[in-house]
């Protein structure tokens, strides 16, 4: 997909949920920023620290151990949380990937939120928004996150 393409998806997907910010991390924040602005949306960037991914990784997985989040069912989602790990590094930080060179962008995406939602940045919070997801997407497939610690 080029760039172009995706932001045409983010804004037709805007467009349909009333939406007008867009939250995102550092990567392709500047193109993001100005092809929105040019379609009448503003670009919430949320770059991911040696601080804050941590923090975003640990709500996360309490959120989803807890029983407080609240996703509809998504195989790739679900694979990749599965292999989402967390190492430490020689100089004793905290490393977060998926195993063995898999994919974790929609992990990413997650974390992301987990990041904007500590920062004070979104509409309430993501268990508030949750209930207002269940009500309305209460016949779909669901999935209640992972049993245990959390993920990964």
């Amino acid at each position: 997909m080029t760039g172009t393409q995706i932001v045409d998806r983010l804004v037709a997907v805007a467009e349909d949920r009333q939406i007008r910010t867009i939250h995102g991390d550092q990567r392709e924040s500047l193109m993001l920023r100005a092809q929105l602005a040019e379609r009448g949306l503003s670009f919430q960037e949320h770059p991911w620290t040696s601080s804050n991914k941590p923090k975003a990784v640990e709500r996360l997985r309490r959120l989803m151990a807890d029983g407080l989040l609240s996703l509809d069912f998504h195989a790739k989602l679900r694979r990749e949380l599965a292999n989402f790990e967390e190492r430490i590094t020689t100089s004793g930080q905290f490393t977060y990937s998926a195993r063995r060179g898999g994919h974790d962008d929609f992990v990413a995406l997650l974390i992301t939120a987990m990041i904007a939602d500590i920062e004070g940045e979104l509409v309430g919070n993501v268990t508030q928004l949750n209930l207002v997801q269940r009500a309305r997407l209460s016949q779909s497939r669901r999935w209640d996150g992972m049993p245990g610690r959390g993920f990964g």
